[in-house]
């Protein structure tokens, strides 16, 4: 029995730290420590017999089986004991760290810090703001926005503070850690191609919006979290950059192209992003040891460009489409295009009959600078395309409408520099903004013989460029507005109040009531008024003399009457 209670003591003396448990010789003398810690008394040892010693034998057996199972039921003691105090400590830790969350407007606003971040028993505080001080916020978040061509279609903006024990507003110590920042609930979280999430910080409502980098936004399924230096304004943006009709550029799968034949740029440094996984794009050197992208999968990328021009150096941002390259395929219902034609020589034709579908780009996007001629035939109504049909063509040079065309989209034959004379049919209601617009031209202007009533302009929505286009009018402006509006004016009243010195007059019309109308004014009662003090010296109606603000609305209209 004293072997084993020298063993308990000798078990007991190691983990003594552990359990903070100690006891004297003296005591172990009469008595064995159990591991729970409770006392059992032997009587003092009396001479045995034999049988007595082969008992001893045996209880000394069962006792080392028991110390075996007592060592470890110590041990395993030992062990949780270690990791209790570790839980401990980890939880100390962590009761350091700051963590707080506060709902406004729907939204769940979160502020995360490491330990020593915050002082101790800070508290979090969101405020909305008032509709004057959110309209400072949007002014200086759409001037941020302006100088990257973006435009800022929604905002959330939210003032965000931490307060210590006396209420007092209190800045991270980011020496000592990291904030985040999240925003959960967004309304409109939903990208797409064109539109992005952006973070904008405030120092206040009058100070200068400051874009978040980028690398610090994570975006995940309802959330926008962001690191934050300092608190104050927030505002969550929805953005979108504007549609300057050279920022996207399709290539075909497999292609290896030169930016400077792709952009026309003299590229000086450039970055490729990727949007799609795996990468579409990789940049490396053609032949010629030109910077150059290889269109390596199906899907986009962003392109961050230092070119050089005339006014010196500045960065610009190109949307790379990769896409498989198609020679013929469906362009709406019952619409189908084809290619046909080598390289730089290409044919495009369209046929069928209707509206084609609603495109972006077009589906012969990547053979755009191998086209040379586009036939549209018979049959075929409109064409939704957004981004010029058949725009920046470098060999465009003719193109066929046909007698069923009611609309040229914007930007259609936009930057097609080479586009040789163009005839549009009577069938045309509209014409887009810039549909023929050249800001180069080849050698020798280009005619456009426009039969249509839609009156092409030089000035405004800017149809043409007159320096490098001229346009035949087959019909007058006088009768192309009566075939576009079918006008005529059933009856026309004066008033004189003598006692103001003024004069009314009131139209009674039939047609549309946005069309364009003149009026000339005269104070000579024996002058006979003719349609010549209505035109210029060109023949046409002089726009000064334009009633413009006849397409006002119900403001001019007598109620249920034509009345003005």
């Amino acid at each position: 029995m004293r072997k084993r209670a020298k063993k308990a003591l000798a078990l007991l003396l190691a983990l003594s730290c552990s359990f903070s448990t100690y006891v004297s010789a003296a005591t172990i003398a009469n008595e064995t420590v159990l591991s729970e810690g409770i006392k059992q008394s032997f009587p003092e040892e009396k001479s045995t017999s034999s049988s007595e010693n082969v008992m001893e034998e045996n209880a000394l057996e069962e006792d080392a089986l028991e110390e075996n199972v007592m060592e470890k039921n110590v041990v395993e003691e030992k062990h949780e004991v270690e990791k209790e105090i570790t839980e401990r400590e980890s939880e100390a830790t962590e009761e350091n760290a700051f963590y707080a969350e506060k709902e406004l407007s729907g939204v769940l606003i979160t502020v995360q810090a490491d330990s020593g971040v915050f002082p101790k028993d800070a508290t979090l505080r969101v405020r909305k703001l008032s509709k004057v001080e959110e309209q400072k916020v949007d002014s200086a978040v759409k001037e941020k926005l302006q100088e990257n061509q973006e435009n800022l279609l929604q905002s959330m903006i939210f003032d965000i503070s931490v307060l210590n024990q006396e209420g007092e507003e209190v800045q991270p110590d980011t020496a000592k850690g990291e904030v985040k920042v999240q925003f959960s609930n967004i309304p409109f979280l939903q990208e797409d191609a064109e539109k992005q999430i952006s973070v904008f910080h405030l120092d206040s409502v009058d100070a200068t919006a400051e874009k978040l980098e980028t690398e610090k936004i994570e975006e995940k399924e309802n959330a926008v979290e962001v690191s934050a230096e300092h608190f104050s304004l927030f505002a969550v943006s929805l953005v979108k950059k504007e549609n300057t009709f050279s920022d996207t550029v399709a290539v075909e799968l497999g292609d290896t192209i030169s930016l400077y034949k792709l952009l026309r740029q003299d590229v000086l440094r450039c970055e490729a992003m990727k949007e799609t996984d795996p990468a579409a794009v990789r940049l490396k050197h053609d032949g010629d040891g030109q910077v150059a992208i290889e269109a390596l999968h199906e899907g986009t990328a962003r392109l961050l460009i230092t070119i050089k021009d005339d006014l010196g150096e500045k960065k610009k941002e190109y949307r790379i489409i990769v896409q498989k390259a198609s020679l013929n395929g469906r362009a709406g219902r019952e619409i189908e295009y084809s290619l046909t034609g080598p390289e730089n020589d290409m044919t495009l034709t369209l046929r069928g009959r209707g509206e084609t579908d609603a495109f972006e780009l077009a589906p012969w996007e990547p053979y755009r600078n191998k086209i040379r001629r586009v036939i549209i035939e018979e049959g075929i109504e409109k064409l939704h395309v957004e981004m010029e049909a058949f725009g920046s063509m470098e060999h465009l040079e003719t193109v066929s409408l046909p007698s069923t065309l009611k609309e040229i989209p914007d930007h259609a034959f936009y930057h097609s520099e080479n586009l040789g004379d163009v005839t549009i049919p009577a069938s045309v209601r509209r014409i887009g903004e810039k549909a023929f617009y050249k800001s180069k031209g080849n050698e020798k202007k280009n005619t456009i013989t426009n039969h249509s009533p839609v009156l092409m302009s030089e000035k405004g929505s800017m149809q043409y460029n007159p320096a490098f286009t001229s346009v035949q009018q087959t019909a007058g402006e006088e009768e192309q507005e009566v075939k576009k509006w079918n006008i005529s004016m059933k009856k026309v009243n004066f008033y004189t109040l003598p006692e103001i010195n003024k004069c009314f007059f009131e139209l009674e019309t039939e047609g549309n009531e946005y069309a364009n109308f003149y009026l000339y004014t005269t104070e000579d009662p024996s002058e006979v008024v003719t349609i010549k003090n209505f035109t210029d010296n060109s023949g046409s109606f002089n726009r000064d003399l334009r009633l413009i603000f006849f397409s006002s609305g119900n403001g001019w209209r007598l109620p249920g009457t034509n009345k003005k």
